[in-house]
């Protein structure tokens, strides 16, 4: 006898209604509970979608070969939603048009051999298959994308929220003079944004002159020694950088030339990546929930291949202080 949703509901001890929401919408269920539910599903072999979906129970997922390595915790949410929902992944990591990669994926797409479509990041060549699978009635859903499309569903983090988390966490700390190390990542200039306008809403400005861009050719550790330490008396009190992996290259720039952080300097990334929280010193960040986006791209995913319509979910990041500013 199939297991149902009853028996779910039993042996993870909540409601019927928590497991449905579990996997229809997964960010109003706490995380504890939601893996709880997960594991119980996976243990009895419960399919939530079971009968509903297409012939077809592959799913084709889609990633740029620039992925950095926190991305592969994305790819590790949705393969645990596909093997909530009883789908296989194909995982295809593209360069462009002329890689080989893009080629079997266009293939797939149109000659419909996938039930759906799930894309990692976003830029022009992904966009192509995306277009040609609404084009094929494929249903697509779209992780961390730049912009939204119409008829194609979306899972992005707030990224405002990410960089008012941080102007408010400098404000409190009463740092007034900061600088910015961002880069040319346009899925990350949200954050840069409101970062600056919540500050100035304090009457906090950030002059021009504190304001550094990588270029994408830079080593952060060059730029750092013929950009900043150049100034070295004229630094600002904090330096907030766009990501982790900028903020781990200053700090390790500044921990060479024996400026000493926070004492001399604080700093400040985003995303939480593993390294961290265990730089020397624990990195000030904002956890980025990239498991939870991921699962949340293949739970949507396996709705709209019922019928279901497109959604655009939003999550949250999360604050975690630690000892760099």
């Amino acid at each position: 006898m199939k297991p149902t949703i009853k028996d779910v509901a039993r042996l993870s001890q909540v409601a019927i209604s928590t497991v449905s929401l579990a996997f229809n919408q997964p960010e109003r269920v706490a995380d504890l509970t939601k893996k709880r539910i997960y594991a119980v599903a996976q243990e009895l072999g419960y399919t939530p979608f079971a009968g509903k979906s297409k012939q077809h129970s592959n799913v084709l997922v889609i990633g740029m070969r620039s992925f950095s390595t926190f991305h592969l915790r994305i790819v590790q949410g949705i393969q645990q939603a596909n093997d909530l929902c009883n789908l296989e992944m194909i995982f295809q990591m593209i360069t462009d048009e002329t890689d080989a990669g893009y080629t079997y994926a266009y293939s797939l797409l149109e000659n419909k051999q996938v039930a759906g479509l799930i894309t990692i990041l976003d830029c022009a060549t992904i966009r192509s298959l995306v277009n040609l699978a609404v084009t094929n009635n494929i249903p697509v859903v779209m992780c961390a994308p730049i912009n939204t499309q119409e008829n194609v569903g979306s899972v992005i983090t707030d990224n405002h929220a990410c960089g008012k988390l941080l102007a408010d966490l400098y404000i409190r700390k009463g740092v007034r003079s900061i600088g910015i190390i961002t880069d040319q990542n346009p899925s990350c200039i949200n954050r840069l944004i409101t970062f600056r306008e919540t500050l100035l809403s304090r009457q906090i400005v950030i002059p021009e002159r504190a304001v550094w861009q990588l270029t994408n050719s830079s080593s952060v550790c060059t730029y750092v020694e013929q950009h900043l330490l150049s100034q070295k008396q004229n630094l600002p009190k904090a330096l907030f950088c766009i990501n982790d992996e900028i903020a781990l290259g200053v700090l390790q720039t500044f921990t060479k030339h024996g400026i000493s952080v926070p004492t001399d300097i604080g700093l400040t990334g985003c995303d939480d990546i593993p390294a961290a929280h265990i730089a020397n010193p624990p990195l000030t960040t904002i956890s980025i929930p990239f498991y939870e986006n991921g699962l949340q791209t293949a739970l949507l995913l396996s709705r709209m291949m019922t019928g279901m319509p497109a959604e655009h979910l939003v999550l949250t990041g999360k604050l975690i202080e630690r000892d760099s500013l």
